[in-house]
């Protein structure tokens, strides 16, 4: 009787390689080193750090082990109609940098690119989606270690690290806690809300608490009666305190409604001044912008959205929300798609506040920036990574993705058929 000869593979995944850290150790790479920044007597920054340059090392390390196993899995996503225009903004801002001859442009938009591979090579994998909650752990050590280092904060800046930035950390502690355990989303939302007080950080609160109601209302049968009940209560209080005295209210008093340099009357703390400026600006350089991230040739908007029409122009621009808001109706609809009982629409409704959050920071894509990460994360991820039972629509791509371990169970099993 013969029988066929045991087969056996050996397979070599360096940790640096593997999708679960990628995603933790860029988001230290970024935010650890800002712990060693100062303000001087002039309330300027003292000090510099490479945070920037390490992390970018990082993802195209991580990049050229990863290209050689998913490249053409995640290259042949571009070929879809909802992603032209993703691939086409890619073009043009390559483009760009040889029209304007600026190798500055041409780096950083090889680092998009870059970094848009990574992120759709990497989410193939099923241990991305646990990277996601590992990265909210990381985030929140940092920010708790940076309160107990440097704070409390002094005139809302924590030792060198600017309110907005450290609200970026929180934002992205939050958003990314999503994919945790329940208690564990509850817990940070409660630790970003009150460091973001303490810091006085609204573009942080806003963010945060809409991220959490976007998410429970598409969770509203499974997140429980008595948290329906509380965020009912409490929004209910909050619109009806905000609509009788929008100053002194508890929101109004959170939000600094009453400051005079930040408050209703400040013109959004100034921000409609640098709105003015958005229009002239963009009739100087319509067509190509003024280079992709080159925010040194122009003043910026402090408008996430606004920024991207300055960088790429009106082309760039529309070619980017184009797929933005494509990509936007695609996680809505695969969030709508999961069968009911599933935890649902992560995605979405970090998207979605991202959305509004961008309008409050000066800019959207920030290499060094968690908020910019993370909206990138939402943005480029092709498997849907919706599932607490990780990846269980595995027919699109078949052949794409290993073995599912983690099914289990009949109902999952025949699920992934």
């Amino acid at each position: 009787m013969r029988t066929s000869p045991t087969r056996f593979s050996l397979t070599i995944r360096p940790a640096i390689f593997d999708t679960a850290l990628l995603l933790p150790i860029l988001f230290i790479a970024v935010t650890l080193p800002q712990l060693a920044l100062r303000r001087n007597v002039t309330g300027d920054i003292a000090g510099e750090v490479s945070f920037v340059y390490a992390a970018s090392v990082y993802v195209l390390m991580a990049a050229t082990g990863l290209f050689f196993f998913r490249f053409r899995a995640a290259a042949r996503q571009f070929l879809s109609a909802k992603d032209l225009p993703l691939a086409l903004f890619m073009f043009h801002i390559l483009l760009q940098s040889l029209v304007l001859q600026s190798t500055f442009v041409m780096l950083q938009a090889g680092i998009f690119i870059c970094a848009v591979f990574v992120i759709r090579s990497a989410c193939i994998s099923s241990r991305f989606r646990r990277g996601l909650a590992y990265s909210s752990y990381a985030l929140v050590a940092f920010i708790l270690l940076a309160y107990l280092l440097l704070g409390p904060p002094e005139h809302r800046w924590l030792g060198g690290i600017h309110p907005n930035v450290f609200g970026a950390s929180c934002v992205a502690a939050f958003a990314l806690s999503l994919f945790g355990p329940r208690w564990w989303r509850d817990f940070v939302l409660v630790v970003v809300l009150a460091l973001a007080l303490a810091i006085s950080s609204r573009y942080t609160m806003v963010t945060c608490v809409l991220i959490y109601l976007s998410y429970s209302a598409m969770n509203w049968r499974a997140i429980g009666r008595l948290r329906l009940t509380v965020i009912a209560a409490l929004a209910l209080l909050a619109a009806f305190s905000l609509a009788i005295d929008p100053e002194n209210s508890p929101i109004g008093l959170a939000l600094k409604l009453g400051d005079s340099s930040r408050g209703l009357g400040s013109g959004a703390s100034g921000r409609d001044q640098q709105w003015v400026l958005f229009l002239p600006q963009l009739f100087e350089s319509p067509f190509f912008g003024y280079g992709f991230r080159n925010r040194g040739t122009y003043f910026g908007a402090h408008n996430g959205f606004l920024d991207v029409f300055l960088q790429t122009g009106l082309i760039g621009g529309a070619l980017f929300f184009t797929y933005y808001f494509l990509r936007l109706g695609t996680l809505f609809q695969e969030a709508l798609a999961l069968p009911p009982g599933v935890e649902r629409g992560k995605l979405f409704s970090i998207l979605l506040g991202i959305s509004v959050g961008a309008q409050l920071q000066p800019q959207l894509f920030s290499f060094g920036d968690p908020f910019g990460i993370t909206a990138m994360i939402c943005l480029f991820s092709i498997v849907p990574l919706e599932r607490t039972g990780e990846l269980i629509h595995v027919s699109r791509y078949r052949g794409q993705i290993g073995p599912q371990r983690r099914l289990t169970g009949s109902r999952h099993a025949k699920a992934a058929e």
